[in-house]
């Protein structure tokens, strides 16, 4: 059974603010009614570190490759009220699932509509809500995890202004040995010109729990202009399960990025799984940190981009535990003149012994002018382990296209059964038979626009 309840929000004043004004920090906290003290003291440290710390430049190594001179944070601004608001229009598009425990839908950071939940999760203490009204009812918990994580892989620029202005979010906590069926899912909508969101989630699996999550990055519109940093947050208490997938769909004229991070306890296991398709330009950072021995981590992500679009992808597998397990594996398909980057660090700790980490990267192009840039290596201080990167950057076999072309298969079609074929490796990780049709359709539509 599933019922609805509205989350109750901070409200904030009439005004929108820009997003680099020396103000810009004052503003929103006078804009905030209901903030503890903690929550205040790492927002100020956030907006400081942002303040002092430079643009990137494309001579840093956690830079290279990237094409720094079109990061640009001037005219965006955010949403004047943090209110919920109602949007049918928009709540009937958020259903790429039909079966679920719980949804919550974001238009410009703001609840669209109610938060859908399960009524028998919540009686075994699940909870399923808003940051906001997390940090109200649920303060202890929130504070517990809410420690302004990042990657470390480069971006901290961004994701300290994201902790620093972010005023929305999704918290899912699943308390020891509960299991979880179906799927939790978020929609984060961007629905006005030049608004900048910085959706937030956390998710918390407690020991022996089981879940997944779903996360949705969409535009209304394809020519608004928008900026879009997020955080995700996973904690894997020992012996949970934790699948979490992301699908990043913006329009093309939004600046995205996504930075992750993963924090597996003892004989805990997480899959993640990103599918790339918008943006102008994105930054995806993912750090994994395998703290506990017998912890497990898969890291995928499949991507496909086309006209001038840029995806800068890095990683970092982190094993401090000994007996642990990583396998990291990114595809990228390409078009037109646009790039990706990748860059991939494992580290594994003097004792993390019995380690086995691996790490590829594999890029599709489908263009003479395309540019693929793959930059694995690894870093071991432990003498027992099994370790290893790749990367590998190709064409499309001719002999399989011409054997296709040979049967009456149209040449574009033909081209997107090759691209399916490069993808199912990672599409067949799926559990959600829903979730793999909708990542499917994804990636066709992409495709079928050239």
């Amino acid at each position: 059974m599933i019922e609805t309840r509205t989350a109750d929000l901070t409200r904030l004043k009439d005004s929108s603010i820009e997003m680099t004004n020396e103000e810009t920090f004052a503003n929103h906290l006078d804009r905030i009614n209901v903030v503890p003290a903690w929550l205040l003291d790492l927002k100020r440290t956030a907006w400081n570190n942002f303040i002092t710390a430079p643009m990137p430049k494309h001579n840093e190594s956690t830079w290279r490759f990237s094409n720094t001179q079109s990061l640009n944070l001037d005219n965006y601004h955010q949403v004047n009220k943090i209110k919920s608001i109602e949007n049918e229009a928009l709540e009937e598009q958020s259903d790429q699932l039909d079966s679920i425990a719980g949804k919550i839908t974001f238009a410009d950071d703001r609840l669209c509509g109610d938060v859908e939940f399960s009524t028998e999760l919540d009686e075994k203490g699940v909870i399923w809500t808003t940051l906001e009204d997390a940090i109200v009812n649920h303060s202890d918990l929130v504070k517990k995890y809410f420690t302004g994580a990042l990657p470390n892989l480069g971006a901290e620029k961004f994701g300290s202004l994201h902790h620093a202005l972010s005023v929305n979010g999704t918290f899912l906590y699943i308390p020891r040995g509960v299991e979880i069926e179906f799927p939790f899912a978020t929609y984060n909508w961007t629905l006005t010109e030049g608004m900048a969101v910085f959706p937030h989630t956390i998710i918390i699996a407690d020991d022996n729990a089981k879940v997944s999550f779903v996360n949705f990055f969409k535009s209304v519109k394809p020519d608004i202009r928008n900026l879009a940093i997020s955080c995700s947050n996973i904690y894997a208490g020992a012996g949970s399960q934790v699948s979490y997938a992301a699908a990043q769909d913006w329009n093309l004229e939004t600046q995205s990025y996504h930075l992750n991070t993963a924090n597996v306890d003892r004989d805990a296991y997480i899959k993640s799984i990103n599918i790339n398709v918008g943006s102008s330009y994105m930054r995806h950072e993912h750090h994994t940190r395998m703290l506990g021995s017998g912890s497990k981590v898969d890291t995928y992500s499949l991507s496909v981009t086309d006209g001038d679009q840029e995806f800068d992808q890095r990683s970092l597998q982190t094993h401090s535990a000994p007996h642990t397990v990583s396998d990291l594996l990114f595809k990228n398909t390409l078009l037109d003149q646009s790039r990706t980057i990748f860059s991939g660090l494992i580290r594994v700790d003097e004792n993390a012994q019995k380690t086995e980490a691996y790490q590829t990267n594999r890029n599709l192009l489908l263009s003479d002018i395309a540019e693929a840039n793959s930059l694995p290596g690894l870093e071991i201080l432990a003498d027992d382990v099994k370790c290893s990167h790749g990367a590998t950057s190709g064409r499309l076999d001719q002999n399989q296209l011409f054997y296709m072309l040979s049967r009456g298969i149209p040449q574009k079609t033909a081209q997107q059964l090759m691209v399916f074929g490069f993808f199912e490796e990672i599409i067949d990780k799926f559990d959600n038979q829903e979730l793999t049709r909708n990542v499917r359709n994804i990636i066709r539509g992409k495709l079928n626009n050239q």
